[in-house]
């Protein structure tokens, strides 16, 4: 997902968790912005400190997924919409802190861990956060994301 896989077992090392903070933190400086000056950039904090809105996750995904075609903007829109629904714990106006954006996506980097990608997955994907995927997430879905796109 994203560019956050990096191969790595969880063993712990120092060296291992330096490289999938910095992939992560990577991701989310793209999102925040950083990359682009003419995409969205949010404020930080009173103190300064980056910050992630609803806006800019739903803005700037598509320089995430690699998909800037015009036809699967809903999708990498939508995508940015649940997952900023999942890191902010379905609440409205949150700002998503770095900490935060770590600790959401932090499995997916993990090679060994499948099941607890497969149910960051689900969790992402539950958007009315009941603990399943019912017929109005799955019509959702199937309404957003293309099946031939790199999100689908």
């Amino acid at each position: 997902m994203f560019g956050f896989h990096t191969n790595l077992p969880r063993d712990g090392t120092k060296e291992n968790n330096a490289i999938i903070f910095e992939t992560i933190y990577k991701n989310f400086k793209i999102l925040w912005g950083e990359t682009d000056p003419k995409y969205e950039r949010p404020f930080g904090d009173d103190n300064g400190v980056p910050i992630l809105t609803e806006t800019h996750l739903m803005k700037n995904m598509h320089l995430l997924t690699g998909d800037n075609s015009a036809e699967n903007k809903d999708a990498t829109e939508y995508f940015g919409k649940i997952l900023y629904l999942y890191l902010a714990n379905g609440l409205d106006h949150a700002k998503i802190t770095m900490k935060r954006f770590y600790e959401g996506l932090a499995p997916f980097a993990y090679e060994d861990n499948k099941q607890a990608q497969q149910k960051l997955a689900f969790s992402i994907l539950d958007m009315d956060r009941d603990g399943c995927l019912n017929i109005i997430n799955l019509l959702h879905l199937y309404k957003h994301f293309k099946f031939y796109s790199r999100i689908g």
